[in-house]
């Protein structure tokens, strides 16, 4: 072949290499924006693509970030983190979680893929619309306070609600009662901390449940219930004064009466309750015996034997003033007395007749048969034989001294009276007694 002949073409070979390069993948929002959630509730699932030219969808990996993370806490990916047996995972969505309590309006959050060198991202809006929440109220122990305590018992607690327009009022807190007669109750405070105080009538025992209940502006409301005990206490029964009165000598007075009360039971005799009592400054003038109550030993058909009575009967022949008389009610626990003063007046007896009869006389020392026996209560009739002697039928002798018939005379030593007779008229045997 020579070089002016015409050459045959070959094929020249030779390599072109296409560089891989890495593409980002993509992310797209399918469901509308803005999102909107209320209050503490779980938004709906929010919907998106994701793809990747150069890697499958399972490979990519999404994250979030959000502009309030308080309100928009809780943000969640679905599938996360795998790919499902079926189906390539480029469908997603995101949910979320409002925080607690937490509401608001134009906050966002920020969806991002990544194909671990590569990302992109959308951005929507998540509003969370206001709920009202209802308020609280601590928990209120029981409480028992004594009977008549003092200073007036109190109760504290708290109250409060998460919205803003719900301010906590104390005055505005309701009260109810299972018993109201127990105690009236009085609720100050402000911010939410509150005081109860109770006031208990005088001598009130018993028990009552409470109820405090705070209500929202929403009409919500929350309530605690707890029980307040007042304890019993035992109060002294009461009597009343005795005016001092007196009586005669051997005489029973008549009734004394007086009232007892006890607020705390009956106000009846030892079988319902109440005990009478006396004593005396002088037991011989005011034996034992003679002090006697009225009603006594049972209760009444009728009422409750509030007036009460005492007699009292003086010993035998015995007289005196300033001697006093305490009468005391015990209801078993307590009692209360009151003291009065019971004079006994002396009654004269024949010999004081006799005697006032001898002070009128001209001679003192005899009596004659007018001095007028009928006037203290005597006669001539015969008297027992003891005593007095009959010294003839004319005269008579009385001690030392001789008298003429009808005449008696008062000796000065009646231990030598003589031996009467079974007829020695009885002014004689009465005067020599003298």
């Amino acid at each position: 072949m020579s070089d002016d002949e015409p050459s045959s073409s070959l094929p020249e070979l030779f390599s072109f290499t296409v560089t891989n390069l890495n593409d980002p993948p993509t992310i797209t929002m399918l469901s509308p924006d803005p999102q909107t959630t209320a209050e503490d509730t779980l938004s709906g699932q929010v919907l998106f693509r994701v793809t990747d030219i150069d890697n499958p969808p399972c490979e990519l990996v999404l994250s979030s970030t959000t502009t309030d993370a308080a309100l928009l806490a809780t943000r969640t990916f679905q599938p996360n983190g795998a790919c499902v047996a079926a189906g390539n995972n480029a469908n997603r969505y995101i949910t979320v979680l409002p925080g607690l309590n937490q509401y608001g309006n134009g906050q966002t959050i920020t969806v991002t893929v990544s194909d671990g060198a590569l990302t992109a991202s959308f951005t929507f809006t998540m509003n969370v619309a206001p709920v009202n929440d209802a308020p609280t109220i601590t928990n209120i122990a029981d409480r028992t306070v004594d009977e008549d305590a003092s200073p007036a018992p109190t109760v504290a607690f708290a109250i409060a609600d998460v919205d803003i327009a719900d301010v906590p009022n104390c005055a505005a807190v309701a009260i109810g009662q299972t018993n109201a007669s127990l105690a009236s109750i009085a609720i100050t405070g402000s911010g939410g901390i509150c005081t109860a105080t109770f006031t208990v009538p005088a001598n009130a025992s018993g028990t009552t449940t409470v109820t405090f209940t705070t209500t929202d502006t929403g009409g919500l409301s929350a309530s605690d219930a707890f029980a307040f005990n007042v304890a019993p206490l035992n109060d002294p029964p009461t009597i009343t004064a005795i005016a001092d009165t007196s009586t005669a000598e051997d005489t029973v007075t008549p009734q004394i009466a007086f009232t007892v009360t006890d607020i705390d039971g009956p106000l009846v005799d030892p079988a319902c309750g109440l005990v009478l009592s006396s004593s005396t400054s002088d037991a011989t003038l005011f034996p034992p015996s003679g002090r006697n109550f009225q009603p006594a030993g049972s209760c009444t058909a009728v009422g409750d034997s509030a007036t009460r009575w005492i007699t009292v009967l003086p010993g035998t022949d015995l007289f005196g003033t300033g001697s006093t008389i305490t009468v005391t009610v015990d209801d078993g626990t307590a009692s209360a007395s009151t003291t009065f003063t019971l004079d006994v007046t002396p009654v004269a007896g024949l010999l004081g007749a006799v005697a006032e009869r001898l002070s009128t006389q001209a001679d003192p020392t005899l009596i004659t048969p007018d001095a007028g026996l009928a006037d203290i209560g005597l006669s001539d009739a015969g008297v027992p034989a003891s005593g007095l002697s009959d010294a003839s039928a004319t005269d008579r002798t009385v001690g030392a001294s001789t008298k003429a018939a009808g005449q008696v005379a008062r000796s000065a030593n009646c231990s030598t009276s003589p031996t009467p007779s079974s007829t020695t008229p009885k002014l004689a045997w009465i005067a020599t007694s003298l």
